[in-house]
């Protein structure tokens, strides 16, 4: 079968992050390690996320900041 012949969830976790990264880790959790890759993409979708949160509210201010007013 070839489970058998798989690597462990290290070696698979290390080989599938090992790209873009400041240097080689010495274990699964490592948290010297920076995966430049998905803080790209984190930075990236954030932005993303904002333009359209401040798109869809009539005034510009996001959706949160209409709520706080004061009524009246």
């Amino acid at each position: 079968m070839a489970a058998e012949n798989g690597p462990t969830a290290g070696e698979y976790i290390i080989h599938h992050l090992g790209h873009l990264q400041n240097k080689k880790p010495e274990s699964v959790l490592d948290f010297s390690v920076f995966n430049i890759d998905s803080q790209f993409w984190a930075t990236l979708l954030g932005i993303v996320g904002c333009f359209f949160s401040l798109e869809g509210s009539p005034q510009g201010h996001g959706r949160c900041a209409g709520s706080v007013s004061g009524g009246g």
